[in-house]
């Protein structure tokens, strides 16, 4: 009798554990993006190139990633924006868009 309910209730814990440890998977991509586009808007921030800052990105977050550069609402700060779709095999393979977007500050200028 107890054999019987483990076999109609293990299905489901395991569906379970699949669906939260895809989700923990995503979130751990979403922070290494917020960190990588972290880098790239220092980067930005102190005169890197654009094809630097894109070389960089697609170095270490891989193929696929938009890179969106623009200046803050001042002036005072460059910012840059990632997007990458993930796809998760545990769900079916299922796209999920992920976004990061961090800016930094200018030098401020030298007067000489």
């Amino acid at each position: 009798m107890v054999t019987a309910e483990w076999a109609l209730a293990l299905p489901a814990v395991i569906v379970v554990l699949g669906i939260g440890l895809a989700g923990l998977s995503l979130q751990l991509e979403r922070g290494h993006l917020q960190r990588v586009s972290a880098q790239a808007a220092r980067m930005a921030s102190l005169g890197a190139s654009v094809g630097e800052i894109q070389t960089e990105v697609r170095r270490q977050v891989g193929s696929g990633t938009t890179v969106v550069f623009y200046e803050g609402a001042s002036g005072v700060s460059s910012c840059v924006g990632l997007r990458k779709d993930t796809d998760l095999a545990v769900l079916g393979g299922v796209a999920f868009p992920l976004e990061a977007e961090t800016c930094a500050l200018k030098p401020p200028p030298t007067d000489g």
